[in-house]
């Protein structure tokens, strides 16, 4: 089965950031999860410690 996974910081107005995760099968509608943190910092961290083995 193919599947894709991608992975997205976004930084807010407030000085946060937002890591979007999206996955799901080739040809098919994915699913997608935000998660807000606090600072950029955070957000790299938890962006580096997730493989897109599974969301």
């Amino acid at each position: 089965m193919r599947r894709f996974c991608r992975l997205a910081l976004q930084p807010d107005l407030f000085g946060g950031c937002t890591l979007i995760r999206e996955w799901g099968r080739i040809g098919r509608g994915g699913q997608m999860k935000r998660e807000e943190f606090a600072s950029e910092g955070q957000a790299v961290d938890a962006l580096l410690a997730m493989d897109c083995r599974k969301a």
